[in-house]
């Protein structure tokens, strides 16, 4: 009998199935698997197969399903234990319609989530950037901050199904996320600020101002693996508020800085207050 079946809706129209594999003990060797959806057959799967894909569903609809193993014989299995999953709703045409939403938060006073930035790449998956305090969830299972606001990055697949979500920060002062980018292959880019020291995946950085803020860039992979990290610091207040990324892949950062730093090509110095940058990276 089939195991471990579980259903996911990547869209209003199509529920994704998987299951772990059976063996035959009758000596006629395994043919594949029955699906069931509302306890009526809806296709074979032959071996080694152990997913499918269920097209042609409606939106805003909870569908069960089951998995009976078969064989060559004809016999088959008990049915697998049901698995359910429901739909989301389809934009059903014109501009500006509903297509999903997601919410993001915790349950204590003190649990707040603040999201700053938002992009998307060319296969639709949408990345969110900002700042979080406490325990909250975003889809992958519950983090808690290091003390203060921590950084929070979150993917979500076109269909809004959470794909990951990554958290930085130290226990002593804040660090946000202002500004994030997506590349044509999924990749992602984020700008913002951080104090004291903080470890976006690479390895530790120290603020050059003990108390004020320096600009992080990080760059992920698209499944969020830590690919480079770059600072940029004085001993004044510097921020990264906004981040692109260009055809090429070359990624553009901008904020301001108040005091000296180096962009890479040799120390500046801002005019008086805080100075605009712009500043762009290879891939």
């Amino acid at each position: 009998m089939p195991t471990a079946l579980s259903a996911s809706a990547p869209s209003c129209s199509q529920i994704n199935l998987a299951w772990n594999p059976s063996t035959d003990s009758g000596g006629s060797g395994l043919r594949g698997y029955n699906v069931y959806r509302n306890s009526v057959f809806v296709k074979q799967i032959l071996v080694p197969g152990t997913t499918t894909s269920d097209p042609g569903m409606a939106g805003s609809t909870v569908y069960t399903y089951n998995v009976a193993a078969i064989d060559n014989a004809g016999n088959t299995s008990g049915m697998s234990v049901a698995a359910s999953t429901n739909t989301p709703a389809c934009a059903t045409g014109g501009q500006g319609q509903f297509i999903w939403n997601r919410q993001f938060g915790g349950a204590g006073v003190f649990d707040a989530a603040h999201a700053m930035a938002v992009a998307t790449d060319p296969s639709g998956n949408v990345v969110v950037a900002g700042s979080f305090e406490g325990t909250v969830n975003f889809g992958t299972g519950p983090m808690t901050s290091s003390g203060f606001k921590d950084v929070f990055v979150a993917k979500y697949s076109a269909a809004g199904v959470p794909l990951w979500a990554k958290a930085y920060g130290e226990p002593n002062d804040d660090e946000e996320a202002l500004g994030v980018a997506m590349d044509g292959s999924g990749g992602v880019v984020v700008t913002g600020y951080f104090k004291q020291t903080v470890n976006f995946g690479t390895g530790p950085l120290t603020a050059a101002g003990t108390y004020l803020g320096d600009v992080f860039v990080a760059k992920y992979s698209p499944s969020g693996a830590p690919l480079w990290v770059k600072q940029i610091g004085s001993t004044g207040f510097d921020k990264g508020t906004a981040v692109a990324v260009d055809g090429a892949g070359n990624v553009l950062v901008t904020g301001y800085f108040n005091g000296t730093v180096n962009f890479g090509l040799g120390t500046v110095t801002s005019a008086g207050g805080p100075d605009a940058f712009v500043v762009k990276y290879t891939p």
